[in-house]
């Protein structure tokens, strides 16, 4: 005897007939991830002209679990007024306000901090924000500059399909440093005693993540190795949000670590993973590609603070927060082993 599910719509009569807006939304987030409809307009930039207190955003097309709005000409959104002694982070979204039933564009503010974390945008049974843009007040600002914003550029349906089976289709992995196929095996990355090494990561779309993989080619013996995750929206002011013992695979085998608690990644943030290690008579040592000092300022440029692999010497036992510049101690590598999150 065949059983009915307990929801199902649109049909013309019976119980699949009552498709409520709840009922809608149901259905509709299954063809596609929120966010702003790619190649459309102007894809909802977010900057700022150094004319105040404001930001624009362009043009755009969004879809929300559902619901789809467009906004044809260019929009300024009004900033609230700086805190005198500390910065903030603001967030700039879309939303879809349930309540009101309409798609709007609108700004969060955020909390202010000596380490200020944007906020978490509300996804209930009122609204559903995507953010697009981030906005660094500082303390006592009366005018924002371009480098004050961050487009997050956040494209329904999530990044460009790939021209090969990427490392989520083959293996899961959402995030990670380099891909599967490009280590050859030739190198290795040693976790020295006393030091710390650090890797850094920009999501490209929000991810949820639950483990740490990793790839030895050697394993440690005695000591320990700890990992710290950082992440914030300027590398010279990162946060601790996690902290956990770094497991030991075998070699040549894909070491797993579960995380304490999930953590999910924003697009375009700064996730740096920090591992020190101490007390080892053989240390471990991770599959990595070796750039060379040739390519060396490709990924850590010297004219800018983009730096990608670095490390530090010393007892630095994961701080409460990092500057991950060389004016925070970091010294550059040209190596950059395989860590990935899952």
């Amino acid at each position: 005897m065949a059983t009915a599910l307990d929801l199902y719509a649109p049909f013309d009569d019976g119980s699949g007939a009552n498709a409520t807006e709840d009922t809608w939304r149901r259905i509709m987030r299954r063809l596609g991830s929120p966010g702003i409809v790619r190649n459309t307009l102007s894809e909802g930039r977010v900057w700022a002209d150094s004319t105040g207190m404001n930001v624009k955003v362009d043009p755009l097309e969004a879809w929300i679990e559902g619901h789809w709005g467009m906004r044809e000409s260019v929009t300024t959104l009004p900033i609230s007024t700086a805190h005198g002694s500390l910065p903030r982070v603001d967030l700039v979204v879309v939303r879809a306000d349930y309540a009101a039933n309409r798609l709007e564009l609108d700004v969060v503010a955020g909390t202010a901090a000596s380490l200020p974390q944007p906020p978490d945008p509300p996804r209930n049974t009122s609204m559903f924000e995507v953010p697009i843009g981030l906005v660094y007040v500082g303390a006592g600002v009366v005018t924002l500059f371009p480098d004050d914003v961050k487009w997050l550029n956040i494209a329904n349906g999530g990044n460009p399909t790939p021209t090969v089976s990427d490392d989520y289709a083959l293996f899961h992995d959402k995030l990670s440093t380099v891909r599967r196929v490009d280590l050859d095996g030739s190198t290795s990355t040693t976790l020295e005693n006393s030091q710390t090494r650090g890797f850094r990561m920009v999501p490209l779309r929000e991810q949820t993540v639950s483990k740490l993989r990793y790839y030895p080619t050697t394993a440690a013996v005695g000591g320990s190795r700890t990992v710290s995750i950082y992440r914030g929206w300027s590398q010279s002011s990162l946060w601790k949000t996690s902290t956990f013992p770094m497991g030991n695979a075998l070699p040549s085998t894909v070491g797993e670590t579960t995380l304490p608690t999930p953590l999910t990644f924003m697009a375009g943030e700064h996730v740096v993973v920090a591992i020190y290690s101490t007390g080892t008579t053989t240390r471990q040592q991770l599959m990595s590609r070796n750039l060379g000092s040739g390519t060396s300022n490709l990924i850590n440029p010297d004219t800018s603070n983009a730096y990608t692999t670095m490390f530090r010497t010393g007892d630095y036992t994961a701080p409460g927060s990092i500057d991950f510049t060389t004016a925070g101690g970091w010294t550059k590598s040209q190596q950059y082993p395989w860590i990935a999150f899952a």
